[in-house]
Order: structure tokens, then C-alpha cells, then sequence
């Protein structure tokens, strides 16, 4: 499972929030679409989620663990970005 709560990230200066307050769960082998307009948030959260965007606040958890945890385990598997112009 993959759950965000409360996600936001400030980027700029002076920081701006460019995703605010984002919140879904993804069950164990389900999917989840991001969709909407250029610029509005879908490639950062899923750098969030990944480990490539540092979350300003909020919390990310896979299968229960804290991704700001460094894990010895597959917790991490894949991210998969498709963008369609």
C-alpha cells in the first residue's frame, strides 16, 4: 500500500507551495491515475513518492513504512510515469 497524507512542497524563492495538501491511498496491487493540466502537481508527487522530491510536509508511507526511512527491503519496487502530449 502506498498512503500520502497531507502532502506539500515548497519549492522557489521565496519557497511557494507548487503541491498542496495532496491525500490518497493506493492498495497493495492497485492503480492510481494522475491526471490534469501542465504544471499542476502530477510529475512532483510521484517524485515524492519516489524519493527524488523532498516533501515540505505530510507523510509518505509504503507498506506501512515511513519513505523518509532508509529500508534494506523491497519496499521500493517501481514508479512507473507515463506522459501522454
Amino acid at each position: 500500500m502506498i498512503d500520502l497524507r497531507d502532502l506539500v512542497v515548497r519549492l522557489g524563492s521565496p519557497p511557494q507551495a507548487v503541491v498542496k495538501r495532496i491525500s490518497f491511498s493506493v492498495e497493495a496491487g492497485g492503480s492510481y491515475g494522475l491526471v490534469g493540466e501542465s504544471g499542476c502537481g502530477k510529475s512532483t508527487t510521484l517524485n515524492m513518492i519516489a524519493g527524488l522530491e523532498d516533501i515540505s510536509s505530510g507523510e509518505i508511507r509504503i507498506a506501512g513504512v515511513d519513505r523518509d526511512v532508509p529500508q534494506a527491503d523491497d519496499t521500493n519496487k517501481a514508479f512507473v510515469l507515463i506522459q501522454n502530449r
